[in-house]
């Protein structure tokens, strides 16, 4: 048998401000093949064991739960598959900002969320627009397969298939689906088949004639003027003491328009001189999990980013901070800002009132 290759998990992270998009896929994998695409990996059962049995082949897990995604990086990591990446955001996202055109030779998605409530009907993956993204990410001779355990969504994903005239559908004899079959189930695939719920498969895929008419993706590059950005940062002068900010500290919140701004929990060192606040962002379905750091001094408090490797440098993670420093502020009466790179995004008074 095979030794596994040693990996660390980190190896197989794709941080999106690492890379400009759309990505390019030699640079992800470091040499070209056919790449393969799992939307919601769960804790990695499939995307791993394809990997390792077609290592020709590149894998990317697109998972957006924290502990799925720690999941599914340590065992890819644990089994030695090099040809696995993985990526820590909503799908929808990714599929729409970061997939290079005519790139993908196979999406896989299995047990998509399918959100049976009517009000949540548009949290759902499967949409017009993104049955025509999906299309268009394709190469030609690309698939996608769909394995759901919902009889009424899989309907709704057929009929959204069916309407985009590009993609075809493929017969059940069809290589793509017996392949799919046979192949390594998910967790909830067991789950679900041990409990005798009737499972829907459907294959599309883009014709191998289909002609293509798009420009090449662009040379990759890091984001340097993200990099080069200085630290986003604000100072309040005469704030309450960190040692009674933390013991009071309530979770945070702030909504506007797509943006999601959270701080969840405060955490004190033992010196009393600086805090963590746990902190989570999502723009556009994009999520980032960070800590922001207060640090104390005479008379004054910073608040910044707990690493200057963390999150991408955002209008929402710039807001956060100001949510951060404005519950700060807001603790005592002779508190008032001073220095800061993030003005336009800060709360002012009356205390709570936006600019």
């Amino acid at each position: 048998m095979a030794v596994p290759t040693t990996i660390a998990p980190h190896d197989l992270e794709i941080r999106l401000r690492d890379l400009s998009r759309p990505w390019r896929w030699e640079a992800i994998f470091a040499n070209e093949r056919p790449v393969e695409i799992e939307v919601g990996t769960g804790n990695g059962t499939f995307l791993v064991n394809a990997a390792l049995r077609s290592p020709e082949r590149a894998f990317l897990g697109i998972e957006v739960s924290g502990k799925f995604f720690s999941k599914a990086v340590r065992r890819a990591a644990r089994e030695g598959a090099t040809n696995v990446r993985m990526v820590y955001a909503d799908a929808a996202y990714v599929l729409r900002h970061c997939i290079p055109p005519t790139s993908v030779a196979a999406y896989h998605f299995y047990f998509p969320e399918p959100w049976p409530k009517k009000r949540h009907a548009k949290r759902r993956l499967f949409q017009p627009d993104m049955v025509a993204r999906l299309y268009e990410t394709l190469e030609p001779g690309g698939y996608l397969l769909v394995v759901t355990d919902v009889t009424d969504y899989f309907e709704t994903i057929e009929a959204l298939l069916i309407a985009e005239a590009r993609l075809e559908r493929l017969e059940e004899s069809t290589p793509p689906l017996e392949s799919a079959r046979g192949r390594t189930m998910t967790s909830y695939e067991k789950k679900y088949r041990a409990e005798g719920r009737g499972i829907h498969y459907g294959v599309w895929w883009r014709p191998p004639t289909d002609p293509v008419e798009v420009e090449p993706p662009p040379a990759d590059a890091p984001l340097e003027a993200l990099k080069e950005e200085p630290m986003p940062h604000v100072v309040v002068e005469r704030p309450v003491k960190l040692r009674d900010y933390v013991a009071g500290f309530r979770p945070l919140a702030h909504k506007e328009a797509t943006t999601v701004c959270k701080a969840t929990e405060a955490y004190l060192n033992s010196t009393g001189t600086t805090a963590l606040v746990e902190a989570v962002v999502i723009e556009e379905g994009l999520p980032q999990k960070f800590f922001v750091l207060v640090s104390e001094k005479p008379g004054q408090a910073t608040v910044r980013l707990a690493r200057p490797d963390g999150p991408e440098r955002t209008r929402g993670v710039k807001r956060l901070l100001a949510l951060v420093a404005k519950d700060l502020l807001d603790r005592s009466p002779r508190s008032a800002y001073g220095a800061t790179n993030i003005e336009p995004f800060l709360f002012h008074e009356a205390r709570g009132e936006e600019p």
